[in-house]
Parts: structure tokens; C-alpha cells; sequence
């Protein structure tokens, strides 16, 4: 069975993006928690700095944060809504449901409006 890898990737400003709204985690224990996360290109360096795969067709699925890049200036500013390996990005600027879809808004739209989801675990 073949997944099919992206890499995606962006021109971003090297300046940590901040969280603008101190939302509270979304779900309980069990359940799964959904947090917003904004990122905003601009010149200079070129990377949003996540590989995701394309699983279900339905989200992206986080294989990796990268060492440089948007999400891992995102970690660094806002570490109570960290995006980690093994999160979902389910949806991008309002879009949900089709994997491909999500892939392109990262690459083609310069405001990032995610939500991204983390399964319970060891619940």
C-alpha cells in the first residue's frame, strides 16, 4: 500500500508567528483535541517546515516538524498549542474533508488558518 508523501513548503518572514487568540483547548480526555494554529508567509526564508501524508485522503497527517521553517517558529512562540509528529491537520481556511485540497491551500494561500487535531492518547 503507497502513500502518497508531500513535502509542503512556503516563503515565510523568519519572524516567530504568534498566537492572536488565546482559545482553549477543545475535548476531554478521550475524545480528540482541536486547536487553532495561524501561520503568515512573507519574504524570505521559503519553508512552512512540516512532511505530511496524505493518509485517508481526508487530513494531513504530520510525519515530521522540521528543524527550520513556519511551524517550528509556531512551536517556539506558542508551546501550549505545539504541533507535534503524528497530528492531523484537518482543516486549512475554512476547507475540510479532502486531503489534496489542504495540501494546496498550504502551498498556495498566504494566511494559514489551521485546525489541527490530537488524538487522546493512552486513554
Amino acid at each position: 500500500d503507497l502513500k502518497d508523501t508531500v513535502a509542503v513548503s512556503a516563503s515565510e518572514n523568519g519572524k516567530p508567528a504568534r498566537s492572536e487568540d488565546k482559545e482553549e483547548v477543545v475535548g476531554g480526555n478521550t475524545d480528540p483535541t482541536e486547536f487553532k494554529v495561524r501561520l503568515v508567509k512573507a519574504a524570505g526564508a521559503n519553508r512552512l517546515g512540516v512532511d505530511v501524508e496524505l493518509v485517508d485522503g481526508v487530513y494531513l497527517l504530520i510525519c515530521k516538524v522540521n528543524d527550520e521553517g513556519m511551524m517550528m517558529d509556531w512551536n517556539k512562540a506558542n508551546p501550549e498549542k505545539e504541533v507535534k509528529k503524528d497530528d492531523r491537520i484537518v482543516q486549512v481556511n475554512g476547507s475540510r474533508g479532502n486531503a489534496q485540497t489542504l495540501a494546496e491551500i498550504c502551498k498556495r494561500d498566504d494566511t494559514l488558518e489551521m485546525i489541527v487535531q490530537r488524538l487522546a492518547r493512552g486513554a
